[in-house]
């Protein structure tokens, strides 16, 4: 998981350096023989406290503390059971407080109006958007994808007008026809299996990208849906081995794009990921929290029984229902693209012939 088949370092792999990294330059060197219980207390209690972050009077954020002790921990166990070094952990290091310093126990972070765009916000991005843009902005909010969804996304997950089969529209309780579309797939960070019901501009977004898919090379059901210019995966790691920003960027590009406009000035910068945050509350608003959380294929969508999805289906129902509810709400941001939100699709758009 730290590397590739080839020996690179995987993403993954390139967040643990940092993070080594940011040890080896918040600690002093010490030998060995003097990392003892106090030490460690002492270096843990450091991350507790949330040290400022380099170069500014602001403390790091909790996440980047608790990643920090959980790095140092990792290393004080490994270094432990090595067999190349004569250092055995305290007995009593797993006694030592690691819980940082922060919002109270009880206190759960809850999404508010200014973390997630509102309609208007919505009507403005899609009136500016490029295609692509749009392509991204619609994906965003009808699946509620965010950059590593949309990257991954592949062309034999995507079933245009293609209606559920009778037993599986019996078990979902939801009536389909072959003017309904649909993208089915399992999402990457959990596994877990999603479906969502397109809205028509988001089936107009896909036949655009398969339309474009079909210039490049390797068009397959395992293709990947999007790509850029050069034909490559917008999840590709750049020659530094980092992580690939081009889908935020178009993103910031576009409210960029906005505030030049006399109508944008007062637009609020928000990252790419809050598309994910806005389509959930959506979502929620016209259903409620089980149902949005089986929107965003989160791992247990009823939170009082863990064992659900062993012994009955997920509500994809209820799912495709609420983004119809979604849809009517938001008319106003699908007609802010014109008659022609992706001019004319020239060549084939049509789907691969992939097996459902």
């Amino acid at each position: 998981e730290y590397s590739d088949a080839e020996g690179n370092l995987t993403p993954f792999g390139k967040v643990k350096t940092k993070q080594v990294e940011t040890l080896l330059d918040r600690h002093d060197d010490i030998p060995l023989t003097a990392l003892d219980h106090d030490t460690l207390d002492a270096m843990l209690r450091y991350w507790r406290k949330r040290p400022n972050r380099k170069g500014s009077s602001r403390p790091v954020a909790v996440k980047t503390a608790e990643h920090q002790i959980a790095a140092l921990k990792f290393f004080v166990r490994w270094l432990s059971r090595s067999e190349k070094y004569d250092w055995k952990k305290p007995e009593s290091f797993d006694e030592i407080r690691t819980r940082v310093n922060g919002p109270s126990r009880g206190t759960r972070p809850q999404v508010t109006p200014e973390d997630i765009f509102a309609l208007d916000d919505l009507v403005l991005l899609n009136r500016y958007a490029t295609p692509l843009e749009r392509c991204l902005l619609l994906l965003g909010i009808n699946c509620g994808f965010a950059r590593a969804e949309i990257a991954s996304l592949t062309v034999g997950e995507v079933f245009l007008h293609t209606a559920h089969d009778p037993r599986h529209q019996e078990i979902l309780q939801f009536e389909s026809t072959d003017r309904d579309s649909f993208i089915k797939r399992y999402r990457g960070k959990t596994g877990v299996y999603g479906e969502y019901i397109l809205f028509p501009q988001t089936v107009a977004a896909i036949e655009w990208a398969l339309a474009h898919r079909r210039r490049h090379p390797d068009f397959s059901c395992e293709a990947r849906l999007l790509v850029n210019s050069n034909g490559e995966p917008y999840d590709k790691l750049t020659s530094g081995g980092n992580p690939n920003m081009q889908i935020p960027n178009r993103f910031s590009a576009l409210i960029r794009r906005i505030q030049k406009t006399e109508e944008g000035q007062d637009f609020t910068r928000r990252p790419f990921k809050i598309l994910r945050k806005t389509a959930g509350d959506l979502v929620r608003r016209h259903s409620d929290g089980e149902v949005a959380a089986v929107f965003q294929s989160r791992g247990q969508a009823v939170q009082i029984d863990d064992l659900a999805d062993a012994y009955t289906t997920r509500p994809f129902g209820k799912v495709f229902r609420a983004l119809r509810a979604v849809e009517q709400h938001l008319a106003p941001m699908f007609e802010a693209a014109g008659e022609e939100p992706f001019g004319t699709i020239r060549g084939e758009s049509g789907d691969a012939e992939c097996p459902e």
